[in-house]
């Protein structure tokens, strides 16, 4: 083995002779063989290499206090000594054993060789003073060079040995540190990420919970969960999700949880008990973690939100039915029309049998019948005509409270409850009592047996977040009117539909379906609403909502007396596109005398007008004519021709589409559809006679 090691080595004696001695043992660059070779090889064999010996870097100094300078040096500047030979007598000055302590305390890695006289010092004596002996050896004076080579290189070797091993440990110890540190930081990147879980887990507004994949047992819930379901969290542990869950829905539940995939979950709207025993819809989103063997479920209350959408699709299909149902009526009323008015021209004019007389009186009948369920279907669809004026509620209850009793007969019992100072409402006042009405004749009818039925009037502020829950509520201010009977209650899946015209429970030949309908056409074109509660066996409670008014209320204005009919002889230009509807219009109007020019559009009014313009009086147009030309155009064009020309106007519909063609305020007759000969022949004479 060869090396090419390079070691320092200090000489501190007082005799410049050892230095040149050890210098010349250690450091001579022509080095002659010496015993130490002749050892190395015979111990080797023949044949084996020749140990070089280590190159050594010999300093002398004569004194220990220079020789603790030359160690400090030599260490802060990286090139420390491996071995110092130390005199031990250096007179004046340190000793060879109080040098040695200051130089361990310098460089503690330092290995000594302590020259000495036989009687110098005793083991007992180095080892008191110095407290250790591991890097020191003593070489006894006179000594060989073979001595001071062999401990040179042997004490050089054990530093260097040891040198590495510090530096080893060194590195293991900044390793440990470094790998100390790390699990440090990972652990408080694991402590943090922990918390924030907690913080997310805990603080989150939406309920989560997780559970036993196996088991189904719940392992933790947070506070949200805890508040939205009612139970204790040491409660909400001792429970399983099929504490929660429905029986008939958990099969199809777990067996969702049983095809999720890592990294994906799935979702659906589940209904759960609460521990109140009331049913929520939850919508859960459910993740398995199987490492934990656990699923974690996020569950988000969607009851409310279900209630309105399903309340929003109810609000839209009761639009849709009223527009068909206002489309059918305005249909139907032309030819009611016919059939009333020609009825009661033969009733006029002709004379019958007694039984031909009684069969056209059951015709008649029956029309205004027949126009009794279309004005319904109009009054629900909103196309019916309001008139409203200033109206007390209680006042209205307290006038209607004695046709009420005998309604509903001397087996319910009719307990009113007004509210003192109860605000006014601008309402039509024939509309309200025919709300008090049909509300009263349902609950009698769900009151077979007898029983109570509550009439109640209140005051209530909206706010906007409760008039959120209600697609059809308002905020704002309202009257309340309270109808609460004991009768036999609304089935849950009837609940939704008896609003909707003709749907009805009751035998055949008992009520049209029409009275609730009625009812909420009324409402809603006051700009109201219903709110419905009912169970079976307990009864039904219906709250109507009508917003309130400032204004003062005063007397309640009353139908005016018939008038007069006189007819005349004025020229009328009638524009009907139905052929039958004109030819009787044309019969009545010829009949009370006056003069008629019958078109069945806007086209031929036009050509009619150009004609006649200055003899025609009066323009009498259905609303919506079939050309295009909308009856409120054909009047624009024919009095921007002749100011102060009088129209009057005949619609299946009502003046709502009027109030969309003329500013407020604006003078405009109409007649509405289905109407007798007598109702037409009045309305013309107001025309000629009463608004002149």
């Amino acid at each position: 083995m060869q090396t090419n090691e390079s070691y320092r080595v200090l000489v501190i004696d007082d005799s410049p002779d050892m230095h040149d001695v050890i210098r010349k043992i250690l450091a001579a660059d022509d080095r002659p063989p010496g015993p130490l070779a002749g050892v190395e090889a015979e111990a080797l064999g023949t044949g084996a290499p020749r140990r070089v010996m280590p190159h050594f870097e010999v300093d002398c100094v004569h004194q220990g206090k220079g020789g603790l300078a030359h160690v400090t040096r030599a260490r802060e500047a990286g090139r420390p000594y491996s071995v110092a030979f130390v005199d031990g007598r250096m007179p004046p000055g340190w000793d060879g054993i109080e040098t040695i302590g200051h130089l361990w305390k310098a460089d503690p890695a330092l290995e000594i060789v302590l020259c000495t006289g036989f009687a110098d010092y005793s083991l007992h004596d180095i080892v008191r003073q110095l407290r250790r002996t591991d890097q020191l050896l003593v070489l006894k004076k006179p000594f060989a060079s073979i001595e001071v080579q062999q401990m040179a290189v042997a004490l050089s070797e054990k530093w260097r040995v040891a040198c590495e091993a510090q530096s080893y440990l060194d590195n293991l110890e900044e390793l440990v540190k470094a790998r100390t540190a790390q699990l440090e930081h990972s652990l408080a990147l694991t402590q943090a990420s922990e918390n924030q879980y907690r913080l997310l887990f805990d603080s989150n507004p939406t309920p989560i919970f997780t559970y036993n994949d196996t088991t189904l047992a719940f392992i933790s819930v947070n506070e949200a969960a805890v508040e939205r379901y009612g139970y204790a969290k040491a409660e909400f542990l001792q429970l399983t999700l099929r504490d929660l869950a429905l029986p008939e829905e958990l099969p199809l539940f777990l067996d969702k949880l049983s095809k999720l995939v890592p990294g994906a979950g799935n979702s659906g709207v589940w209904r759960h008990r609460a521990k109140n025993g009331k049913f929520i819809q939850m919508e859960i989103t459910s993740h398995h973690i199987r490492p934990q063997k656990i699923f974690l479920s996020l569950a988000m209350d969607v009851t409310e939100r279900l209630s309105l959408e399903a309340q929003l699709r109810q609000s839209q299909k009761m639009e849709s039915i009223g527009q068909l149902a206002g489309g059918i009526a305005h249909d139907f009323n032309n030819l009611l029309t016919v059939i009333n008015g020609h009825a009661g021209l033969i009733m006029a004019g002709e004379k019958f049998t007694s039984s031909g007389a009684e069969s056209l009186k059951e015709i008649v009948e029956a029309g205004k019948r027949a126009g009794s369920l279309t004005r319904q279907l109009l009054t629900f669809s909103r196309k019916q005509d309001l008139h409203p004026q200033v109206v007390d509620l209680n006042e209205v209850v307290q006038n209607v409270t004695k046709m009420l009793r005998r309604i509903l007969g001397e087996d319910v019992a009719l307990q009113v409850e007004l509210l003192p100072e109860l605000p006014s409402i601008m309402a039509d006042l024939g509309m309200i009592e025919q709300v008090l009405l049909n509300l009263a004749v349902n609950s009698r009818d769900a009151m077979p047996r007898g029983g109570q039925l509550t009439l109640k009037t209140s005051a209530v502020a909206i706010d906007p977040a409760a008039a959120r829950k209600n697609p059809e509520a308002a905020s704002g201010r309202f009257v309340c009117l309270t109808f609460s009977d004991t009768g036999c209650g609304i089935a849950p899946g009837n609940l939704g539909r008896i609003f909707e015209p003709f749907f009805t429970t009751k035998e055949l030949d008992r009520g049209t379906g029409l009275g609730l309908a009625t009812v909420y056409g009324i409402i809603k074109q006051h700009q109201g609403w219903i709110d419905v509660q009912s169970r079976l066996g307990e009864g039904t409670t219906f709250q109507i909502f009508v917003p309130a008014s400032t204004a003062r209320g005063g007397t309640l204005q009353m139908t005016p007396s018939e008038q007069t009919v006189i007819g005349g002889t004025e020229t009328i230009l009638v524009v009907e596109d139905e052929a039958p509807l004109l030819k009787l219009m044309q019969h009545i109007l010829e009949s009370y005398g006056y003069k008629v020019l019958g078109c069945a559009n806007g086209r031929q009014a036009l050509e009619s007008w150009g004609e006649h313009r200055k003899k025609i009086d009066l323009l009498l147009t259905d609303l919506i004519l079939p050309d295009g030309m909308a009856g409120t155009e054909l009047a624009r064009i024919l009095q921007a021709s002749k100011p102060g020309l009088k129209v009057l106007y005949t619609s299946g519909y009502n003046a709502e589409r009027l109030a969309k063609e003329f500013p407020p305020g604006t003078h405009v007759k109409l007649v509405q559809k289905p109407f007798h000969a007598r109702k037409l022949a009045e309305r013309v004479f107001e025309m000629f006679n009463v608004l002149s």
